[in-house]
Order: structure tokens, then C-alpha cells, then sequence
């Protein structure tokens, strides 16, 4: 785990001290590929005159870390060491970064975890500490958001020391096998300001080529009690391209049990039926020209032509007739539809199909219900517009039916009602009953 301890120094036994640095040592020679014995002392711990581009101990905790540190530091505790000093003194940022390279929250985790150091060892540095256990507090996440596998990921977050420092696994799935073969792992600084906590997360410390990511959440203004925190992220895809959509994290009790609701892919259902589809996918492309932004692009300015308002009728699958007003404004981008006269929504129209169709979504106040409409930009010779609308209704019942429109003007109600009743007799009783 990541986490900055919440003291400004801590006292490291010989024997500590030593595990740690061989610790830092290999790991770094497996990340480079390199012998530390081949470097001189200025490029194995990064001052001096040590070229920056090359490796160095100071460049692969920056890298891990994503910290500035100095790195005659390592080097100078080094020598402390091979002094004789059997008390070694980390202040400020190396209270815990040189752990946070290992990938420990801090010295107390590192000691009873790292399966380095005797137990007699570890019992005089908790000792020294004046504890048993990780002096950290930490706060643990399942976070569900709708991911590129058109399902829901189960993610884990854990928030360190007072919201001063977050880290987020992704894991990866094989639905072939139902098994994660693998995680991504976000590191962040967490900034929680009033009732908003934003994230920013580092590269992922892993061979995957995805990269950052961010987090926008709401979390409320009682920190004592924060069982869901909603909001959204923001990243990229497999494929680089940027992504984003609404996140849900529901505060568990353990690392233990987080660690099985990930490995379970454990979905409450009230949370898999918010979040379903809820993802917004832009294509890994620079488009050169308008007409290049995505496929419907170059028939986009034909909407125009659709531009005023039309009236007509829905005939819905139980054979009822449903009086229909729409208005398509292309300019501002807003469109109505009023249905039986008194049900109006708000949404707006795009061309689909090569321009062959007219796609609408319309909502009330961003709320159920939903109206969808697709109309055939193509009349009949009576100037008639067909297409299909469907949705749900104010009683909460879903609808659909066969959609005639024709645009405003002096005789149109009458001229619809003709065709209709020379087209469907069968509802031409229902539509002399609607004009009295």
C-alpha cells in the first residue's frame, strides 16, 4: 500500500535498514536490467554529476512514487550505516517513501509483511515504534462502474491516512475463464474540499500501456459516515481512447473483504441497474475536417432542412391513437415533443444513416419519461413523414407505435386525418371520435 505516515520521522533498527536497502537495490536491478555494482556511487543513487537519463535509485523511486526526491539521502543514511549507527533516522517524505517504492503503506507494514525479517527483528523495530500494528488509517472502496466489456467492473479503492492518499486496482477480466488475470493500479493524491473529493491518479506501475485516470466525486460533508461515494471517472481504454462515465463506491469494512467482492465480481442489484450503459466512449482519432469527426459528421448540416414543426398522429400497438407535436430547431439544438396535447418533452434530433433517419431522444426534466422517435427522412408523396416512436408514458407503462407526421401549415391536421383514414380504416372511427 501507498501512504504518507502521518509522523515527520522515524527511528529504522541496522537490521531494517539493511532489508530495506538490499530490498531497493534488487528491485531495482529486475526493473532496469542493470548491476548496481556496475554504477558508481553518483548514478546508482542519482546526484552528483549522474546522468538523469540513465537508472538510477533516485529515478526509480520518482518512477514509482511519482515524488521528487534527493538522492544523496539513500547515500548518506548508507553510510550511516556502514558507520556503525545502530539507530537510522528517516524525516519528512523518507518516513515513508522508500516503503511506498515497495509498494508498503509505511515501516510498520513493511516489517510484518515483506517476509524479510526475522520475527525477533520485527519485535524490536514495532518496539521502537511504540506499537503492534500499522498506525494508518485507511478507508477500503468497492467501486462498480460500467466498463468496456459492456458489464460492470467491481474495482478496489482504498483511501489512506485522512483522504491524503488514494490507490485504486482495476482488475482485468478473462469472461472465457470468469477469472481476473491480472490488475492495473492507480496511485493518487486525493483533494477533498467541502463535499467534493477529486482525485488525480499517476500512470499505472505496470507493463500495461494505459494511462492516467480521475476521479470527480461527491462525497458529503459528514466524514464520519460515508457509505457510498457517487461520482465519475475519466481515462482511457484498451485501445487509448479517452473514456468516461459515473462511478459508485460502497465503503466495506476490511481489505479482507473488499478482496473478495473483487474476486467475486459481487454487483448489488440496485447498483447494476444505475449504472448499466452509463459510459461515454470518444474514438482514439484527429479528425482533419468536420465532416471527419465520426460517420454521421458529413450529413450532419442536412439537418436544416428538417428545421419547424409538424403534426400528426402515434398509433400505438394496442390500437390506440395518440395526438403528436414535435418542433426540430437545429440551431439551438433543442427540440419538443408534445404528446396528447399536454405531455411535453425536451431533447433533440440527429441524422442517422447516412441521413436516411431521424434519430430523437426526449426526456422530462432529465427524468423518466424517456421518448425515443426515428422518422424516415424520406416523404411520401403526400408530404407525409413515417417512423416509429416509442418510450414510457406518464403512467409508467411502456408504449410503441407507427409515427405519421406532416410539417405545420393551414390544412395539415386535416390532410394527416384524411390519409389515415383512407390508409387504416380500421381507426377512422377513433380519429372522427378525436375531431369530434
Amino acid at each position: 500500500m501507498s501512504v504518507p505516515p502521518p509522523t515527520t520521522s522515524v527511528m529504522l533498527t541496522r537490521h531494517v535498514f539493511n532489508c530495506l536497502y538490499a530490498h531497493l537495490v534488487q528491485a531495482f536491478e529486475q526493473q532496469f536490467a542493470v548491476r548496481a555494482n556496475n554504477l558508481g556511487n553518483f548514478q546508482l543513487f542519482g546526484f552528483g554529476s549522474f546522468n538523469r537519463r540513465l537508472p538510477s535509485l533516485k529515478l526509480f523511486i520518482e518512477q514509482r512514487t511519482g515524488k521528487w526526491v534527493n538522492g544523496k539521502y539513500l547515500y548518506n543514511k548508507l553510510k550511516e550505516y556502514e558507520h556503525g549507527k545502530n539507530l537510522l533516522v528517516l524525516n519528512r517524505e523518507f518516513v515513508y517513501v522508500y516503503f511506498k517504492t515497495l509498494g508498503y503503506a509505511g515501516v510498520a507494514e513493511y516489517v510484518e509483511q515483506c517476509g524479510r525479517i526475522p520475527q525477533q527483528q520485527q519485535a524490536e523495530q514495532l518496539q521502537l515504534l511504540g506499537q503492534n500494528a500499522s498506525p494508518y488509517v485507511q478507508e477500503y472502496y468497492a467501486g462498480y462502474f460500467y466498463g468496456e466489456q459492456q458489464c460492470i467492473t467491481v474495482s478496489a479503492l482504498t483511501l489512506f491516512n485522512n483522504y491524503k492518499e488514494a490507490e485504486w486496482h482495476v482488475p482485468d477480466y478473462d469472461y472465457t475463464l470468469n477469472t481476473i488475470t491480472g490488475y492495473h493500479t492507480y496511485k493518487g493524491l486525493p483533494v477533498l474540499h467541502a463535499d467534493r473529493l477529486t482525485v488525480s491518479f499517476s500512470r499505472r506501475h505496470s507493463h500495461q500501456h494505459n494511462g492516467d485516470a480521475f476521479l470527480a466525486l461527491f462525497a458529503g460533508y459528514n466524514v464520519s459516515k460515508r457509505p457510498f461515494i457517487t461520482g465519475t471517472y475519466a481515462s482511457f481504454d484498451m485501445n487509448s481512447c479517452p473514456v468516461c462515465g459515473e462511478i459508485i463506491f460502497q465503503q466495506v469494512g476490511s481489505k479482507t473483504e473488499l478482496e473478495v467482492i473483487v474476486a467475486g465480481r459481487t454487483v448489488p442489484p440496485a447498483i447494476a441497474n444505475r449504472l448499466l450503459h452509463r459510459r461515454l466512449h470518444a474514438p482514439a482519432l484527429l479528425p482533419q475536417t468536420l465532416h471527419q469527426l465520426d460517420a454521421h459528421s458529413p450529413y450532419a448540416h442536412l439537418l436544416q432542412q428538417f428545421t419547424g414543426n409538424y403534426t400528426g398522429y402515434a398509433i400505438t400497438l394496442n390500437g390506440a391513437l395518440m395526438p403528436v407535436h414535435l418542433a426540430i430547431n437545429p440551431a439551438s439544438q433543442v427540440s419538443m415533443v408534445k404528446l396528447h396535447d399536454l405531455w411535453t418533452l425536451t431533447g433533440g434530433f440527429q441524422l442517422k444513416n447516412a441521413a436516411t433517419l431521424l434519430h430523437g431522444l426526449f426526456t422530462e426534466n432529465d427524468k423518466l419519461p424517456h421518448v425515443q422517435v426515428y422518422i424516415s427522412t424520406a416523404p411520401l408523396p403526400t408530404c407525409i413523414f413515417q417512423g416509429i416512436i416509442n418510450g414510457i408514458a406518464t403512467d409508467n407503462q411502456p408504449f410503441a407505435g407507427q409515427l405519421y407526421l406532416m410539417p405545420d401549415g393551414p390544412d395539415a391536421g386535416q390532410k394527416i386525418r384524411q390519409f389515415l383514414q383512407q390508409q387504416l380504416p380500421a381507426i377512422a372511427a377513433k380519429i372522427q371520435q378525436l375531431t369530434g
